[in-house]
This record gives structure tokens, C-alpha cells and sequence, in this order.
């Protein structure tokens, strides 16, 4: 009777520990599903930021080469010296300080 009555408590025992090890399973998945969620949502957030800076950064790279684009076509060099073209007096110069002299 006394290895009977050590068998059933030692089985009770073994469900209450089941029963923890449930519980515990549950919160654990619980919190795993919720960090996840926060992590997805976080890095999703960061693409969106990452995304809009790229586009402000391609239109700001437009913006530049269209720039270039410009001065180019009004930047000229006549004997060696470089000066914004003007298409009806050509190149003009003008003497800047300190013997130089500045395309303009």
C-alpha cells in the first residue's frame, strides 16, 4: 500500500508539473509572438524611412545633374581660360584681386 500511495503522489506531482510546463509554453509563445510582431513592425518602419530618404536623395541627385547639366552647356574654355558663355558676346573675363583673373 505505501509503494501504491508513493506511485500515486509521485504521478500527481508529474501532472502538476505538465500542467506548469503548459502554462509556461503558452506565455513563452505568447511573448515570442508579441516581441516578433514589435520587430517586424520596427523594421518595417525603418524600410519606410530608409525608402523616403532614398527618394529624396535620387530627386536631389536629379536636381544636381540637372544643374550640371546647365553649367555646362553656359561654361566654356577659350585659350585656356575657363568663363560662363554668353551666346551673343562669347566669353567674358574680369580681373579679380590679386593678378588673377576670374571667367565670368
Amino acid at each position: 500500500m505505501n509503494q501504491l500511495a508513493t506511485q500515486v503522489a509521485i504521478a500527481i506531482q508529474q501532472s502538476e508539473l505538465y500542467k506548469q510546463l503548459q502554462t509556461l509554453n503558452a506565455e513563452l509563445e505568447h511573448h515570442v509572438q508579441q516581441q516578433t510582431q514589435e520587430f517586424v513592425f520596427n523594421v518595417s518602419r525603418r524600410i519606410g524611412i530608409v525608402s523616403r530618404c532614398i527618394g529624396i536623395v535620387s530627386r536631389c541627385i536629379g536636381i544636381v545633374s540637372r544643374c550640371i547639366g546647365i553649367v555646362s552647356r553656359r561654361v566654356g574654355i577659350v585659350n585656356g581660360r575657363v568663363g560662363i558663355v554668353n551666346g551673343r558676346i562669347g566669353i567674358v573675363s574680369r580681373r579679380i584681386g590679386i593678378g588673377g583673373y576670374c571667367q565670368i
